[in-house]
């Protein structure tokens, strides 16, 4: 870490997980179809708030490991499964932007500009 900014070293990361969450997004979302799980369904199963389920989805909110492993598992499915079928995805996606990631990059435009 010597010689970065804190600043890039805290919001670089944030970037390269959003592409790798949405990857690991469309692998569950592929699973959740063949057994008509919906995400309503699929947060009571997991234990979580529908609303932070969609904010995952929707990229809006990191998902943890903690919270892959068990949507992995209502799903029936490993971690590594779902990790394998992201690959599949990979480059079949285009380069994501997260909603929240647009609102904090205008936001800095704004002050850069004040």
């Amino acid at each position: 870490m010597d010689g970065i900014p804190i600043r890039s070293w805290v919001t670089m990361p944030r970037m390269v997980n959003r592409d790798y969450q949405r990857l690991l997004i469309a692998a569950i979302e592929s699973e959740m179809g063949p057994r008509r799980i919906s995400r309503a369904k699929l947060a009571k199963m997991v234990n979580i708030p529908t609303v932070s389920l969609d904010r995952y989805f929707n990229l809006a909110r990191d998902m943890n490991v903690t919270q892959f492993g068990a949507i992995a598992e209502a799903l029936g499915v490993t971690p590594e499964y779902l990790v394998m079928r992201a690959a599949e995805f990979r480059g079949k996606l285009p380069p994501t932007t997260g909603r929240a990631d647009q609102d904090r990059a205008l936001r800095v435009k704004a002050d850069e500009t004040t």
